[in-house]
């Protein structure tokens, strides 16, 4: 398919502003169009990146190390931010990758993260959950307590821990190159 032609014998006129507008937009536009397809990071905060792999379903919580001077009140809007994230692509499955997890998760906020999240993946069908453990002791235990915690709701889907991702993949039965 021919999108443009040039002919190099035809007159043409010259504008500066036309064409740097143009050069502009095109290189915004293809920049934007290439970073998407490159990238499957659908939002990267000071603590934490989130991707999104459309064709296996699966979503991707990575998080980093400054979580380890996260706030609570800046947890909880993690939470609520990634309610909102997970609600919006419906992921059939979640790596919680805690590797880099410096937050402790209290017990009153493992039962508020559970009542948040808990209902609105089970309401939209996520299948399978894994929590890669976190390096710290401490931030390892809160974590796993905090899934322990939804064991007991009805219609939950399936968790497991696992210590690297690939082992999550395999227990998925799906295979993705996360490092895009």
């Amino acid at each position: 398919m021919l999108l443009f032609s040039f002919n190099p014998n035809k007159k043409r006129s010259y504008c500066p502003e036309t064409f740097q507008k143009n050069i502009s937009y095109m290189s915004n536009h293809f920049q934007l169009n290439l970073t998407k397809k490159m990238s499957n990071i659908i939002l990267d905060t000071p603590f934490i990146t989130y991707k999104y792999f459309e064709e296996p379903g699966l979503f991707v919580i990575d998080y980093k190390s400054s979580t380890e001077h996260m706030s609570l009140d800046e947890y909880q809007e993690f939470i609520l931010e990634l309610k909102q994230l997970t609600l919006e692509h419906k992921p059939q499955f979640l790596i919680d990758n805690s590797i880099n997890r410096m937050y402790i998760v209290g017990l009153e906020m493992q039962e508020w993260t559970v009542a948040q999240l808990g209902p609105a993946w089970i309401g939209f069908g996520l299948k399978k959950y894994v929590q890669i453990l976190a390096r710290d002791l401490v931030a390892n235990l809160s974590g796993q307590q905090t899934i322990e915690a939804t064991k007991s709701i009805p219609n939950m889907f399936e968790t497991r821990f696992f210590e690297n991702t690939d082992d999550a993949l395999a227990w998925f039965g799906i295979k993705v190159d996360l490092s895009s």
